[in-house]
């Protein structure tokens, strides 16, 4: 990590001849691609590939085997690794709730965190009204894991949690797909209205996102490349 400040990113984000590998075995070779800033792009492509690997290389959660990623043309290395982070949201099939209350765990790691801002997210995902009807409301506890909730209900408020952050880079690794459609539907609206906004990438197998896409990459056989747009939605989600 370096000292420079990650602000916004303006223009887009770049590998650069990257190479990837996991356990010594290589995901990506020589991969260049540019991703517009503000665009919706969704990764797909058979388990195993290299789809959360990418993904973690350009968070700068994994170093890149060979090769660089640049954010307008400034490499991940350059940047302070606070002011880089502190830009991105990361939400997976995995998330969960911590035994506190619903307040506290939207808030967590925010320190202090305005309540009209979290209302207005929270009501753009279908969930204000839900959670006042609560007996406790936003200080109902969420119980271990989240159990006092619906799986539906969790994704979501981990949602708020990652968008009251103002991130610069959205990441959704595989996080909606367990959803059902009721669920996914304020999901996929609010995404919607971000698009131009911030950076996302989903990494998806639900035909749901596919509408959102501005782009739509395919990671397999050591390549990424870009796949055209169109209503063959099977050939996306091929395993």
């Amino acid at each position: 990590w370096g000292d420079d400040e990650l602000i916004d990113i303006k223009d887009s984000i770049k590998l650069n001849n990257l190479s990837l590998k996991w356990n010594n075995k290589v995901l990506l070779e020589n991969a260049n691609l540019k991703i517009k800033a503000g665009t919706i792009n969704i990764i797909v492509g058979p388990s195993g590939e290299g789809k959360t690997t990418l993904i973690d290389s350009i968070v700068g959660i994994i170093k890149p085997h060979n090769g660089a990623i640049e954010f307008d043309n400034n490499e991940i290395s350059n940047f302070s690794e606070k002011s880089f982070k502190s830009n991105i949201s990361y939400v997976d099939q995995n998330a969960t709730l911590f035994n506190e209350s619903i307040i506290d765990n939207i808030s967590w790691g925010q320190g202090k965190v305005s309540k009209n801002k979290i209302y207005k997210i929270a009501t753009q995902l279908d969930m204000h009204d839900k959670i006042k009807s609560l007996k406790n409301g936003y200080n109902t506890m969420a119980g271990d894991r989240g159990v006092n909730l619906s799986g539906g209900e969790v994704q979501r408020i981990i949602i708020i949690r990652a968008l009251i952050r103002n991130p610069k880079i959205l990441i959704l690794d595989e996080a909606i797909n367990q959803l059902d459609s009721k669920s996914k539907a304020p999901i996929i609206k609010i995404l919607e209205s971000l698009k131009g906004k911030i950076t996302i990438f989903i990494i998806s197998h639900s035909e749901d996102t596919i509408n959102l896409a501005d782009n739509i990459f395919e990671v397999s056989n050591n390549s990424i490349r870009k796949l055209r747009k169109n209503n063959n939605w099977g050939n996306y989600f091929k395993s």
